[in-house]
């Protein structure tokens, strides 16, 4: 008697978080959010803590995966939520949001990665002492 294996795709999830905008002269989140943006663009951030990752992003949408390439990933991402792309996602479109920007964030099965000005890069998330 013959056996048939099935393998089961599993599928990767990026949830995509972008740091809080605002007018910086009526919005105090918004002046505190540009310096996080501002550290990002100098000399980089590691982490985050999960009082400023609370107060400061807000989760714009998901996206989903056929495999687990975090790389890739990222580069889909940042494909499919940048406007004139020409690969834009229906959920980014949805979402009726901005593009991606430096101090955006994207989750990966649990690992936070951060778009910095040339790359994206892995950071921590809770770590409190960054408060």
């Amino acid at each position: 008697m013959e056996h048939e294996t099935t393998t089961q795709q599993s599928s990767t999830t990026a949830t995509i978080y972008q740091l809080h905008r605002g007018n910086q002269r009526e919005d105090p989140d918004a002046m505190a959010a540009e310096e996080i943006r501002f550290e990002v663009r100098g000399d980089g951030r590691s982490a985050l803590s999960e009082a400023e990752f609370s107060r400061f992003y807000q989760e714009v949408g998901t996206e989903s995966f056929s495999h687990s390439k975090v790389e890739s990933i990222q580069r889909s991402v940042w494909a499919r939520w940048n406007r004139g792309s020409g690969e834009e996602s229906v959920s980014f479109i949805e979402a009726e949001t901005r593009s991606l920007e430096v101090g955006d964030v994207i989750e990966v099965a649990g690992d936070y990665y951060m778009i910095a000005p040339f790359e994206w890069a892995e950071i921590a998330v809770g770590n409190e002492e960054q408060e």
